[in-house]
């Protein structure tokens, strides 16, 4: 029988088992005298061990086979589990991964399985007595359980799933988009036509739509928990290397985001991580001498605000000095002194965001080189959200990355700069307002205005992107209020033309390059515009 047919399917169960046991393990490695987790994780590698066995793979069959063996003899009492047995399980679930990926790739299965498999086979703690009580189970019938199933719990509603490819998702998502400019089309010709009932049947299409657009953007949704629940076992591994002792706490599992927004934030929040373990946590003897806990902690959490996606990482570590961060953007030349004098405490967290800028005192495994926070931004940017940094010395260091819910449907406000048409994602816009004349007064060369007691920045859009400058119509000047790098500054434009809903478009070479550009659109009456990013602009 060919089984080839099923491959897919094999791989996509395969990896969430995978991903249920790497969980599990870290868990019992908190909690090891956990019964449930214990069965948990040994349902997980028995489903993986007979699904494998079932497809003919069988060195990963053999594999999950041992491991289900390891976890027999701890559910039986033999021993408890230990921080040694979840080093070798997760040994265990980082071979299975490259198995499983041998399988994607339709190789034969190479990968050297024979040392691990022996060492599961003979693992024995160096002294059963020693470990005090051994971890108590049910009794068990001597023959080898096929399953362990949990009690019968009340009827449910079931709810049916189907699994679909991502890229017909994605190819779902552009089709939604380039209807949304159709719908526009239609509406430009409506305005300019007599035909009966047409305004009628526009407005049912565009109440149509926007149910597409949701039920769409719902099918595109993943838990956070997919993303999130690789990192504790990251944090894990990088606070073993630091010396350090430090528990991942993760809220929001339950709070679903775009797909594509997830895959992109896997790597800022593990260089995140990254510099919360190796710089903000500090080492167990520094802690105690302190008055804290031995154990650093980290939160990660997720949550949604109106239209956008917020996930903050905050720890309780040693915090960041801005006046250091200062001083050392300085002697590397990121900053000059006079500019260095402006800044306030949440400009200088954001000097971490600058490439090349360190306070390592030596390079590290884990870091030390200069990169990471320059990357999270250039990602959060590109993603067409912010980032904002605060701490304290001594207490800790709070991250947070806010983000849209989507990135292909998008609302934006549309403004006139010039001859041209462009646009502003609405969630990067924080107000809109008219000033007068005499609102704006020049300080030091530079345009600013009052607004809720702060005084603020003015700058010309037109003048940042090269065009000529215009009068505006009567005596207020139409300003758009954005956050540039951590700072609230007001945008002077011609004129401001209405929100829109938007398909976006990633811009192709070579205008990718330019800065301030984060993709394109096009309109109901066929124009091009270009869709700008606050945060580089400048």
């Amino acid at each position: 029988m060919d089984m080839s047919q099923y491959r897919d399917l094999f791989l996509s169960e395969s990896r969430e088992h995978l991903q249920g046991l790497g969980h599990l393990i870290l868990e019992l490695e908190k909690s090891p005298g956990d019964q449930e987790n214990i069965n948990a994780l040994f349902r997980e590698a028995h489903s993986l061990k007979g699904m494998a066995s079932s497809m003919g793979y069988d060195p990963i069959a053999e594999l999950a086979h041992r491991m289900e063996d390891l976890l027999y003899r701890i559910r039986e009492g033999e021993f408890p589990f230990s921080t040694t047995v979840a080093g070798l399980m997760l040994e265990g679930a980082d071979l299975l991964e490259s198995l499983l990926g041998e399988v994607e790739a339709d190789l034969p299965l190479s990968a050297d399985t024979a040392d691990l498999l022996q060492r599961l086979q003979d693992y024995t703690p160096e002294a059963v007595a020693a470990a005090g009580v051994a971890a108590t189970s049910p009794d068990q019938p001597e023959s080898r359980p096929v399953s362990t199933s949990a009690p019968l719990s009340p009827a449910r509603e079931v709810v049916q799933t189907v699994r679909v490819r991502t890229d017909i998702l994605d190819r779902l998502i552009d089709t939604t988009g380039e209807l949304f400019t159709t719908k526009h089309r239609l509406l430009d010709a409506g305005r300019s036509s007599a035909v009966p009932r047409m305004n009628e049947a526009l407005t049912d299409l565009a109440r149509l739509l926007r149910e597409l657009h949701q039920m769409v953007m719902q099918v595109r949704l993943m838990p956070f928990s997919t993303l999130a629940e690789r990192f504790p076992r990251v944090v894990r591994e990088l606070a073993q290397k630091s010396g350090k002792e430090v528990s991942l706490t993760v809220e929001g599992r339950e709070i679903e985001l775009d797909r594509g927004i997830l895959e992109e934030l896997a790597d800022p929040l593990v260089h995140i991580l990254r510099n919360a373990v190796d710089h903000g946590i500090e080492l167990p003897a520094e802690r105690l001498a302190a008055g804290k806990e031995k154990a650093g902690r980290i939160l990660l959490s997720a949550w949604r605000e109106k239209d956008q996606a917020v996930i903050a990482v905050e720890d309780d570590g040693r915090g960041m000095d801005p006046d250091r961060l200062i001083e050392s953007a300085v002697n590397k030349g990121l900053i000059s002194a006079d500019e260095a004098v402006r800044l306030t405490a949440r400009e200088a967290y954001l000097l971490t965001c600058l490439p090349g800028f360190s306070t390592a005192r030596e390079v590290t495994e884990v870091s030390g080189r200069g990169v990471g926070m320059d990357a999270v931004r250039a990602t959060v940017q590109l993603l067409g959200g912010s980032l904002i940094l605060d701490s304290e010395v001594g207490q800790g260091t709070r991250i947070v990355l806010r983000l849209p819910l989507t990135i292909a449907i998008i609302n934006v406000l549309l403004i006139a700069a010039g001859e041209m048409t462009v646009a502003l994602p609405v969630s990067s816009i924080l107000r809109t307002l008219e000033l007068g004349r005499e609102a704006v007064t020049l300080r030091e060369h530079r345009a600013v205005f009052m607004m809720d007691g702060e005084e603020l920045g003015l700058i010309s859009l037109n003048r940042i992107l090269g065009l000529p400058l215009q009068g505006t119509e009567g005596d207020l000047l139409p300003v758009i209020v954005t956050e540039i790098k951590g700072r609230r500054v007001g945008v002077a434009v011609d004129r401001v033309l209405g929100q829109r809903e938007v398909h976006v478009k990633p811009a192709g070479r070579p205008l990718k390059r330019l800065r301030g550009i984060s993709g394109g659109a096009m309109l109901g009456d066929g124009e091009i515009i270009f869709i700008l990013d606050p945060a580089t602009l400048l």
